[in-house]
């Protein structure tokens, strides 16, 4: 998964699941300066923390 992540062109980051672990990757992309793009799906204001995406 890191070397997916740190030599990739490109990090796609779907958020709709709530899934830990995809939080996770996507702060050790951000962290390492990859391109991201970051996907939720429409509707989703809150997840299961409180956190809000708008």
């Amino acid at each position: 998964m890191f070397k997916s992540i740190l030599h990739g062109d490109l990090c796609v980051a779907v958020l709709t699941g709530y899934n830990p672990n995809v939080f996770y990757e996507l702060a050790i992309a951000q962290a390492a300066a990859c391109p991201t793009i970051i996907l939720i799906e429409k509707g989703v204001q809150r997840d299961s923390w409180g956190l809000l995406f708008e």
